[in-house]
């Protein structure tokens, strides 16, 4: 499998633009840096924060009520921060929330950070004076304005209970020939993880864009997507239109409706949104782990099983991503569970757990038949007996109902999109079973009953499309 995305919690900045803040936009770099004082922190903070989320319609949820009880509210936090942290025995600096000011006002509403390709170092209001490689822990925070102050240095980040330079080894990507560890390859290069013993990048082909054939069902995922059907990449809908296979153009999300949707203003999401999670005190100041990233961990423990525990320790909760970190720390680490999530379904289209369109067996219902068997025995279906298809060429088991009268009906199944067939003949008795795309994203909803998996069987369908029979692991 090919990964061109960066599995670490790399801060992909330039470093003119650290901040503690998840969304950084340029200063002037070279420039004379502002500085705010430790007095004036709180209110021209929560001054900031509140305007931006008031004129980027985040919600009344999102800032108290009102403007003025955000404004009220935040300042009364970050009086406290200020106090604690001074009792606490930490630095201030200044100049890091006056950019995270200056950010703020030029990312705007925005919907994602801006493209970069350098490390930043963290930027904190507050720090404390511990080295590389000394134990840590958060000393200050603050659940509803998302915001923690730990013992660090500034320029080091808390992860795993150690201050480490986020930035250190944070050097030239590797080419093509060269290894890639850490499963990322510098641009033309993407790293072939196909050899367990050693991970090589190789030079990467550009992909067939709008309009072109797709090549081996891929197309040049940031403008296009693979329609199975007529073998063509087409351009990624946009607002009000119909999603392709799960996919949108760049700033717009596929919603329940089927429809794509504008992805919500960045801020919205990150300023004062990411309440921290209470713990015994390795917990603390842990944020919460967004949808996106705990699939992404699900998706990675079966396409990418070398580097499963690592990116489980990364993203997954009580992960490097989330605790201890700054706010523009885990923001780029949840861009990232984004993007590869988005490269694993494009190459794994079959695998459940990277889609997302299931339900596990725990949610089955057994009276709909289908179902696995319990020691080889099957349950009645409607006060018939099921039969138990355990084909010896064939992966899975479950129990099949049988087919009914002349026409050789079948039963659907309520909890899935597969439809209904007769698939076995000429025994004692005509059996069913539950016929699947392949290609999730044909149909809407789960491709198989909870806890199964579509397994690839029969000719595809009139317009291409590979099919399936829904299976139980033995």
């Amino acid at each position: 499998m090919f990964i061109d995305r960066v599995l670490l919690p790399r801060v992909v900045l330039p470093a003119c633009l650290a901040a503690t803040v998840s969304v950084m936009v340029a200063l002037g770099c070279g420039e004379p840096e502002p500085e705010l004082a430790a007095g004036e922190y709180p209110a021209r903070m929560a001054r900031g924060e509140c305007l931006t989320l008031d004129s980027c319609d985040c919600g009344e949820d999102r800032y108290g009520g009102s403007l003025s009880e955000c404004l009220s509210q935040r300042r009364e936090g970050y009086e406290a921060l200020n106090r604690d942290a001074l009792a606490a025995g930490l630095d201030y600096d200044g100049t890091c929330p006056a950019r995270q000011l200056s950010a703020l006002a030029s990312l705007g509403c925005a919907a994602r950070l801006p493209d970069s390709a350098s490390c930043a170092a963290p930027c904190r209001a507050w720090h404390g004076q511990r080295g590389p490689g000394q134990a840590c822990e958060i000393v200050v925070s603050d659940d509803t304005l998302g915001v923690a102050f730990d013992s660090c240095d500034q320029g080091l980040s808390c992860l795993s209970g150690f201050c480490v330079d986020p930035c250190a080894g944070a050097g030239a990507l590797p080419t093509a020939g060269q290894p890639c560890p850490e499963g990322v390859c510098a641009d033309g290069a993407r790293c072939d993880t196909s050899d367990p013993e050693l991970s090589l990048c190789v030079a990467a082909a550009a992909l067939p864009g709008v309009g072109e054939a797709c090549r081996d069902g891929a197309c040049d995922s940031s403008v296009a997507v693979c329609v199975p059907d007529i073998d063509v990449c087409a351009q990624l809908p946009g607002p009000g239109e119909a999603c392709i296979r799960g996919r949108c153009r760049p700033g717009f999300y596929c919603a329940e409706d089927g429809d794509c949707a504008s992805v919500p203003p960045l801020v919205c999401s990150t300023v004062g949104g990411a309440p921290m999670v209470g713990g015994d005190g390795d917990g603390d100041g842990c944020r919460d782990v967004p949808e996106e990233c705990k699939r992404f961990v699900e998706c990675a423990a079966v396409v990418m099983p070398s580097q499963a525990e690592f990116i489980a320790d990364t993203y997954a909760e009580q992960g490097s991503c989330w605790c201890g970190t700054t706010f523009d720390e885990a923001q780029v680490c949840a861009e990232a569970c984004r993007t590869q999530l988005a490269a694993a379904i494009e190459e794994e289209p079959t695998v459940r757990e990277c889609h997302g369109r299931w339900c596990p067996i725990d949610e089955l219902d057994e009276a709909l038949g289908y179902g696995p068997s319990d020691n080889g025995v099957c349950p009645d279906y409607e006060g018939v007996p099921q039969v138990l298809m355990d084909l010896s060429d064939f992966p899975g088991s479950y129990c099949a109902p049988p087919c009914v009268g002349s026409s050789a009906t079948c039963p659907d199944h309520a909890q899935t999109s597969a439809q209904g067939i007769c698939v076995l003949f000429g025994g004692p008795q005509d059996l069913c079973g539950l016929r699947c795309f392949i290609d999730p994203f044909v149909v809407e909803g789960s491709q198989c009953q909870c806890g199964a998996i579509c397994r690839p069987s029969g000719p595809p369908d009139g317009e291409g499309n590979l099919r399936g029979i829904c299976t139980f692991d033995d």
